[in-house]
């Protein structure tokens, strides 16, 4: 669910694996002359169209995920800004054990910057979006339309998506 783009090694992606079916090469595949074999793929179920891929993770990232939300659960004081939620999610990675992980600075060039003054740290298998005053919220890109979590921030100010976003 959640695999940081500067990941040390303990926690891979490719250990995520697609559980449908995939494109196929037939022997009787047509040819033109002097060209490579046509790959033919499997018609699409429209039963499942718009709904996203399934995805296996390892036991043990299973594991590691769990623990990480477990102690992002624990965050006592809400944070107040985008720094202080960045810096609360790396903590919660220290306490799961997961203190090698690492998320891109705010002011990192892969972090965008959205018009109202939140910010989207783009990871691997994951996105978090942090709002100016300081609600967040992590999302699984293998699965986008249910958040990983999400907490307040400063007042008990919910998140929300930034326009700019949508």
């Amino acid at each position: 669910m959640w695999t940081p783009i500067r990941n040390t090694g303990l926690a891979d992606d490719s250990t995520c694996t697609r559980t449908e079916g995939s494109a196929k090469e037939s022997p009787a595949s047509p040819r033109l002359a002097g060209s490579l074999p046509v790959r033919q793929t499997e018609a699409p179920d429209l039963r499942k169209a718009g709904r996203p891929r399934r995805v296996s993770r390892s036991p043990l990232n299973a594991e590691r995920l769990g623990r990480l939300r477990l102690e992002l659960s624990r965050i006592a004081r809400l944070p107040g800004g985008p720094e202080q939620a960045r810096d609360e999610i790396l903590k919660a990675l220290a306490r799961a054990g997961l203190g090698n992980w690492t998320l891109p600075e705010l002011s990192d060039g892969s972090t965008q910057r959205f018009a109202d003054g939140s910010f989207r740290l783009q990871l691997v298998a994951h996105s978090i979006v942090i709002n100016p005053w300081g609600a967040f919220r992590i999302v699984d890109a293998h699965l986008p339309s249910k958040p990983y979590f999400e907490l307040a921030g400063r007042e008990a100010r919910r998140f929300e998506l930034p326009l700019d976003a949508r």
